[in-house]
C-alpha cells in the first residue's frame, strides 16, 4: 500500500479545471477517466489494491478522454450502474470516496455515487446512495436496498443546478456510520451504514448526458489542509422577485464552516457553499463575500456585487392568435417508440378555443395508434417561429417565456399528462458556420411541465443550465447580437396511457410571449431653466454624453431626482446597471 501526498488536477472537460492539494495516509483508487472508450473493462488511473481491478459498467458509461460520460443515446433514461470492487471491511479503515459530477439539467435526471454494491434494483443493493439531481436537489439514501427499505433524506437546492459538483462520502467502518458532503457542505452526518459495504460505484437515470471525473478513494487518517478557494462567488444582476444565487467551491480538509457576509457584516444562518436569497428585494443589493474555515485555517473569498433592480418589460415576440402576426413557419409532428408508425397531426389557429372564448393555436393528433401494444411511449406536438430584432444583452436572466396551455381528450380519471416547452434560437445563415441556405441554430432549451384539461399559465426565466451550462452561456454571449428568430415548440408526452387515443387528442396554446426585462426608463421635467431627471430604480448609475451615440460617461455621486447643471458637458443621458454577470 502506497502512502503518498497528492496534488490532484481536477479537469472536468472543457468546463472546469480545478486544482486541489491534499495529503492522505493511503490512496486506494484514483481515476480521472482520461481515456477513450467503454468504461467497462478499463482500469482506474491508480490502483493500490494489488488486485489489478477493472470497472464493471453498463454500456452507457464511456470515457471521452477528458472525463466520464453517461451516454443517454445508448441505454435510454435508465443507465444501469458502474462498479469498482472493494471490501470496506478488510484492509481499508475509514475510507473516503469522492467524485466530481455534472448532471443534465431537469428535476428528473440524477447521478448517484454509491458506497456498496451498485445493483440498484435488486439484492444485494447499495448500502448508501448519494444522489445529485439536475435541479441541484440532493438525496442521501441508505439501508439494505431500493425495495422500499432505503431511508431517504432530501436536501433541496444543495448543489449547483446543471453544473459541476463535488460529492464526498466519509465512512467509518469501525463504528458503522458515514458523513455526506456536497461542495464541502455537510448534507448528512453519522448516518448508520452497517451492511453490504462492498464496492464503490455509480448509478444514473437521466434524460440527457451526464458527466463524472476525479474519482478518489482513500483510506486512513487525512492530514489536515487549510481551505483554498477554487471558484469565487460571481457578481450578478437580477430583478426584484428573482433569486440571488451565490456559490463558492474550495479544496481542503472537510468539513468547512461557511460565514457569508453582506457589506462586510456576517449574515447569521447559512453554513453552506451555496447562499440563495429568494424573492430578492431592492435592499438586497450589496457586496457579498464568504469566509471558509476548517481546523487547519481559513480564507476569505473575493467580493461579489449582487443587484436587484426594478423591472420594466418589452415584448420581443408575441402571439395571442386573435390578431394575425407574422410567422416564419409553423409545424406539427407525432412520434412513438415504434418508428414504423406514421401518426397524422394538424396545427393552426382555432376560433373560440382559447382563454375566455378567444382564439388559440391548436395542435391535434389522431392518436388511434398511440395505444398499439408495441408502443412504449408516444406523443405529439408542434409550434411556430417568429422573427424579432437582435437581442440586447447576453444576460440570460433578462429574458422570460410565458404562455397558456391546456390539453383535450384525456382519459377518464386522468388529471394531467407530461409535456414540454422548447425554445430554439436562430441567427442568419452563415453566422455560426458556412452558409447552407438555412438559418443557423445557435442553441435551444427545454422545460418540463404537467398539462391539464384546464388552461394554466407557464413561465420560465432563461438560465445557463437550460443551455448546457457554461457551453450554452458562451454560445449565447458570442452570438446574442445576431439572434433574430425564436421557435416555440410544444410537446405532449402521451406515454400511450393518458389520452383517449383517438382523433380528438389535442393541445391548445394561447397568449405566448418572449419578453426582454429591463430597468424602468427616466422621465424629464423642467424646473425653471433646469432639466430635472428622475428614475425609479435606485440601483442604476446615471451616464451622460455630448452626442446621442456616445461615448457615455458615469456621472458619480448623483441620485434621483437630478437637476442637470447649466454648465453640464452632457446633453444626452441614460441609466445603466452597475453590475452585470
Amino acid at each position: 500500500m502506497n502512502t503518498e501526498p497528492l496534488k490532484l488536477t481536477f479537469c472536468a472537460g472543457a468546463l472546469a479545471c480545478l486544482v486541489a492539494t491534499a495529503s492522505f495516509a493511503s490512496t486506494i483508487y484514483r481515476d480521472d477517466f482520461a481515456r477513450i472508450g467503454s468504461l467497462s473493462g478499463s482500469a482506474p488511473t491508480v490502483d493500490n489494491t494489488g488486485n489489478s481491478v477493472t470497472w464493471v459498467a453498463s454500456a452507457g458509461y464511456v470515457c471521452t478522454g477528458t472525463n466520464g460520460l453517461i451516454n443517454n443515446g445508448i441505454n435510454g433514461d435508465w443507465q444501469g450502474g458502474a462498479l469498482l470492487p472493494l471490501d470496506w471491511t478488510g484492509a481499508f479503515p475509514d475510507p473516503k470516496v469522492e467524485l466530481d459530477m455534472k448532471v443534465a439539467s431537469g428535476g428528473g435526471n440524477w447521478l448517484a455515487l454509491n458506497l456498496g454494491d451498485c445493483n440498484y434494483w435488486g439484492n444485494p443493493a447499495s448500502t448508501a446512495m448519494f444522489k445529485l439531481y439536475g435541479d441541484g436537489h440532493v438525496e442521501v439514501c441508505h439501508g439494505p436496498g431500493w425495495d422500499g427499505a432505503f431511508v431517504i433524506t432530501n436536501i433541496p437546492a444543495a448543489g449547483n443546478a446543471g453544473g459541476w459538483n463535488h460529492l464526498l462520502i466519509e465512512y467509518s467502518n469501525s463504528i458503522g456510520v458515514a458523513n455526506f458532503y456536497v461542495n464541502g457542505s455537510p448534507m448528512a452526518e453519522n448516518v448508520p451504514i452497517t451492511s453490504k459495504t462492498t464496492g464503490v460505484g455509480l448509478n444514473s437515470n437521466s434524460g440527457g448526458e451526464s458527466y463524472f471525473t476525479n474519482l478518489l478513494v482513500t483510506s486512513g487518517i487525512e492530514i489536515l489542509v487549510a481551505p483554498s478557494i477554487i471558484t469565487q462567488p460571481q457578481s450578478q444582476t437580477v430583478f426584484v422577485g428573482d433569486n440571488i444565487h451565490l456559490a463558492v467551491t474550495a479544496s481542503g480538509s472537510l468539513p468547512f464552516q461557511y460565514t457569508w457576509r453582506k457589506n462586510g457584516v456576517d449574515i447569521p444562518g447559512p453554513n453552506s457553499g451555496i447562499f440563495v436569497i429568494s424573492n430578492a428585494a431592492v435592499g438586497d443589493t450589496a457586496n457579498y463575500s464568504v469566509v471558509l474555515a476548517n481546523s487547519a485555517g481559513s480564507v476569505t473569498s473575493a467580493v461579489a456585487r449582487a443587484e436587484a433592480h426594478l423591472e420594466a418589460q418589452t415584448t420581443l415576440a408575441q402571439d395571442n392568435f386573435d390578431t394575425p402576426v407574422g410567422t416564419a413557419y409553423d409545424f406539427s409532428f407525432t412520434y412513438s417508440s415504434d418508428s414504423t408508425l406514421i401518426l397524422p397531426s394538424t396545427r393552426g389557429t382555432l376560433a373560440d378555443a382559447g382563454v375566455g372564448g378567444s382564439s388559440a393555436f391548436a395542435i391535434t393528433a389522431d392518436g388511434s395508434d398511440f395505444a398499439n401494444g408495441s408502443v412504449t411511449y408516444s406523443g405529439f406536438g408542434g409550434g411556430w417561429a417568429q422573427d424579432f430584432l437582435p437581442l440586447a444583452t447576453h444576460n440570460l436572466g433578462f429574458y422570460i417565456w410565458t404562455g397558456i396551455i391546456r390539453v383535450e381528450n384525456l382519459q377518464d380519471g386522468k388529471t394531467n399528462t407530461p409535456g414540454r416547452v422548447d425554445l430554439r434560437f436562430f441567427a442568419p445563415d452563415g453566422t455560426t458556420g458556412p452558409a447552407n441556405g438555412a438559418q443557423d441554430l445557435v442553441f435551444g432549451c427545454e422545460n418540463h411541465y404537467s398539462f391539464t384539461s384546464n388552461f394554466h399559465t407557464f413561465t420560465f426565466v432563461l438560465n445557463a443550465s437550460d443551455f448546457g451550462g457554461d457551453t450554452g452561456q458562451a454560445a449565447f454571449s458570442q452570438y446574442q447580437s445576431a439572434i433574430n428568430r425564436v421557435q416555440f415548440e410544444f410537446t405532449s408526452d402521451n406515454f400511450y396511457t393518458d389520452f383517449n387515443n383517438g382523433p380528438g387528442d389535442a393541445m391548445y396554446i394561447d397568449d405566448v410571449k418572449f419578453i426582454y426585462r429591463q430597468s424602468p426608463g427616466m422621465t424629464v421635467t423642467k424646473s425653471g431653466p433646469q432639466a430635472v431627471l428622475q428614475w425609479a430604480d435606485p440601483n442604476v448609475k446615471l451616464m451622460g454624453a455630448s452626442s446621442i451615440t456616445g461615448p457615455y460617461t458615469v456621472i458619480p455621486g448623483v441620485s434621483s431626482p437630478y437637476s442637470v447643471p447649466g454648465n453640464s458637458p452632457y446633453q444626452f443621458f441614460r441609466t445603466a446597471f452597475q453590475a452585470m454577470p
